[in-house]
């Protein structure tokens, strides 16, 4: 591969980085021995997951005084959605008719008639009231 008199900004980055990880985890390796850094990252890790636990019943708080469902809600929902669409599917599984009765040939000709049917009988002609001449 031929070197380039051009820096190239993202080989230098790659160096940059693969150097930088390398120092952080040699000295993560080594500070990790001492027990109070253990001690200190376990209340860290700890006081991390009970802001957690805060602001989760924070956001929680704000969606029901919204009026709003909270992530909890939405998966109960999805799950009785699950259960119900499975019971519809039971459902029409047994309702389902008979594949064996015979169904209508598919064509573009609508399916023929048995008979047609005989045209109505005229219809009588309507006698006019006959009318007394005033004399």
């Amino acid at each position: 591969m031929a070197t380039s008199s051009f820096l190239n900004p993202l080989e230098l980055w790659r160096t940059v980085l693969t150097k930088l990880e390398a120092e952080l985890n040699t000295l993560a390796t080594g500070s990790l021995k001492q027990e109070p850094v253990v001690h200190a990252l376990h209340r860290l890790t700890t006081l991390s997951l009970g802001v957690h636990r805060i602001v989760d019943r924070l956001i929680d708080d704000l969606l029901h005084r919204a009026n709003l469902p909270t992530h909890q809600d939405v998966v109960e929902l999805a799950e009785a959605m699950r259960r119900i669409e499975g019971q519809l599917d039971r459902l029409l599984a047994q309702a389902a008719p008979d594949d064996t009765a015979p169904r209508p040939a598919r064509t573009r000709r609508p399916p023929p008639t048995e008979a047609p049917l005989p045209p109505p009988p005229p219809a009588a002609p309507q006698r006019r009231s006959a009318r007394r001449r005033a004399s």
